[in-house]
């Protein structure tokens, strides 16, 4: 595992989206590396902002629970909602769908989640047009 953990790093390093996000699982796990719920965060964000759904998935999660970052409902919900423009593996839509209708929109207003879902619109717009 330890191992595992140097060249996943390295892959991180070097801005792989994958190991950025398995390396932000490692540290969430505390998986061959010191359990560290902010650093977990902190890579998750980078994959996500590469557009890896697991990662978006996961900081949502992460914000949900405030785990390694301050809980944020908004942040909750814009990340779940960008995950689940894309392929969540194992993720069926639904249990997506039920984790913003039962667990983040609770602790929203309507004008809240108007403007996460609009928030997620444009994210997303903004890189489909940008070439890859």
């Amino acid at each position: 595992h330890t191992m595992a953990a140097k060249w996943i790093r390295r892959a991180a390093d070097q801005r792989d989206a994958r190991a950025e996000y398995n390396l932000g699982k490692m540290y969430a796990a505390g998986d061959a590396v010191p359990q560290d719920h902010t650093e977990a965060a902190a890579w998750y964000r980078r994959a996500a902002d590469q557009g890896w759904p697991s990662a978006q998935f996961s900081l949502g999660i992460t914000y949900l629970n405030g785990d390694g970052v301050p809980q944020n409902f908004r942040e909750a919900y814009f990340w779940v909602k960008v995950a689940a423009a894309g392929a969540v593996p194992d993720a069926k839509p639904e249990d997506i769908a039920a984790v913003l209708n039962r667990l983040i929109t609770p602790h929203l207003t309507a004008l809240e989640i108007d403007q996460e879902q609009r928030r997620a619109r444009d994210w997303l717009a903004a890189r489909a047009a940008t070439p890859k």
